[in-house]
């Protein structure tokens, strides 16, 4: 049986890691190509601090399994049957904040991901970021 931290992970999303670099525009370097993740997406909005203590809203909170650097895009994917039902979910994401809890002995890892959506901005060439509509099998 897996850990407590990972066995609810039902959901699916895309993830355009960063690996911390940043352009010269001071942005970080998105990869070209989506990785599908499984995850638990809460689609809630709540308000934290960043670490320079500015207020933030949070679009959605996400339980991974795999560390997840903060600048890295997600997208939600929605399961098959409910396809179409809303475009709000299709946005991308922006990584904020990143929470990590241990278990009592160190070995179980709980990641909580806090997520603001991107608004008004579209994928650039400049991010080397490409969006592709996931294959349906």
């Amino acid at each position: 049986m897996p850990d407590q931290e990972v066995a609810f992970l039902e959901h699916k999303a895309n993830l355009w890691a960063t690996d911390g670099s940043q352009d010269r525009y001071s942005q970080p370097i998105i990869s070209s190509t989506p990785v599908q993740v499984a995850c638990r997406w809460n689609q809630t909005r709540s308000l934290t601090t960043d670490a320079e203590n500015n207020v933030i809203v949070l679009d959605a909170t996400v339980v991974v399994a795999q560390p997840i650097i903060t600048g890295s895009w997600m997208q939600w994917l929605l399961p098959a049957d409910e396809q179409g039902s809303s475009s709000q979910d299709q946005e991308i994401h922006i990584v904020k904040t990143v929470a990590v809890t241990y278990d009592i002995k160190g070995q179980a890892v709980y990641r909580q991901l806090g997520l603001m959506r991107l608004r008004n901005q579209a994928p650039s060439a400049s991010s080397q970021v490409q969006l592709h509509k996931p294959e349906t099998a």
